[in-house]
């Protein structure tokens, strides 16, 4: 064997290989990822700060699972939404309150050896967010709300999707998972640790698709439509049905006296609701099944249902659920509705208050101010 066999090879020599193989039509090859794809030439005054951020936890329940590994990376991008810059990230690590649990481990490698002795500083994560405008998470209804524990900073941001908020099917793509969007662009990585994930995401994005612009730019448009959480509030548990066959998904957080729901995002313009919003109205339509479910649960109007059992009324961990949107720029459903006891007045006035009735936990930005941000 020759002495320089062990030699690093000739990039440009593997390169020219892939691309004839390419050429054929019989191969498809997926380049390792070693770095974002950016834009260059663009004004640096127009350009504006986010934040693509990832974590690693020990479980999916959003509160109270912990997280293992923050990583946040700043990037700049254009008014065109390419990507112009990616800067030094943000990564730690976090020692839970128990141990990690060994299928978390396996997944992505991090033991207790490794994180014990570390903790999140909540001053430096709001701190390093400060100047961004919007952060982007793949899967924002799971990273968000371990962010806003963290940190109240997080509440005060703009967000984005990037896995729901590109039509990624439409696009052609087999999935919105990061890793299947990655390979659809050409590329693999070492996923499940968070900095990873967060490079590859912004490399997803850069990508253009059929109309010639990156994905990027789909997304932030995507995320500064206006938007309304559609809520349903101490939804009877008989309704469960029609409620999922209606695009509701169950989540059990936050959940007292009764089932809680709410709609997926309706989007519209001119203070005009989405088809999504409407759909919320056809329980208590003419006024049929809302009267009739109050009775059964025993309460009238002006009489809240009971929180304990009582006719019609189920106990059980089907009580402790309630139906809940994937969650872009609201993870909060509703509290206690401000609109009085009758389900039906509930259901339809909800439908027609945008985000500043159901985020009340940003009352300090309101949804159009952040909005504006993205522009």
């Amino acid at each position: 064997m020759p002495d320089d066999a062990s030699a690093s090879p000739d990039l440009a020599a593997l390169e020219a290989m892939a691309a004839q193989l390419e050429a054929s039509g019989r191969y498809r090859l997926l380049r390792r990822f070693e770095g974002c794809t950016l834009h260059t030439g663009a004004d640096p005054a127009t350009l504006k700060r986010g934040i693509f951020l990832d974590t690693e936890t020990t479980g999916t329940d959003t509160l109270r699972d912990e997280i293992i590994e923050l990583a946040m990376i700043p990037f700049d991008y254009d008014p065109d939404g390419r990507l112009c810059a990616v800067h030094d990230p943000f990564v730690a690590l976090n020692q839970p309150s128990k141990p990690i649990p060994a299928e978390v481990t396996q997944i992505t490698g991090i033991t207790d050896a490794m994180v014990e002795g570390h903790h999140i500083d909540p001053a430096l994560v709001a701190a390093f967010v400060a100047s961004a405008v919007i952060v982007v998470a793949h899967n924002a209804a799971f990273d968000r709300p371990f962010a806003e524990r963290l940190t109240e900073a997080f509440k005060l941001k703009g967000w984005a999707c990037s896995m729901s908020q590109v039509d990624w099917k439409g696009e052609g793509a087999e999935g919105t998972k990061l890793s299947v969007l990655a390979s659809w662009c050409g590329f693999f990585f070492d996923g499940h640790r968070a900095e990873n994930d967060c490079l590859a995401g912004l490399e997803v994005l850069t990508r253009p698709l059929r109309d010639g612009r990156p994905a990027l730019a789909h997304m932030l448009e995507t995320a500064r439509q206006p938007s309304w959480r559609i809520v349903a509030d101490r939804s009877p548990f008989e309704q469960k049905d029609k409620l999922k066959a209606r695009g509701y998904r169950w989540n059990g957080d936050d959940v007292t006296g009764g089932l809680r729901c709410a709609a997926p995002f309706a989007r519209g313009s001119g203070g005009r609701l989405g088809r999504g919003a409407r759909r919320v109205l056809a329980p208590g339509r003419r006024g049929r099944g809302s009267r009739r479910d109050l009775r059964a649960a025993g309460a009238g109007p002006g009489r809240a249902p009971e929180a304990g059992p009582g006719p019609g009324r189920r106990q059980g961990p089907q009580q402790q659920k309630r139906l809940h949107p994937p969650s872009l720029r609201s993870p909060h459903a509703a509290g206690a509705a401000p609109f009085g006891n009758d389900t039906r007045a509930q259901w339809q006035r909800l439908a027609i208050w945008p985000n500043r009735v159901l985020d009340s936990s940003h009352a300090a930005e309101s949804a159009a101010s952040r909005r504006e941000n993205l522009a």
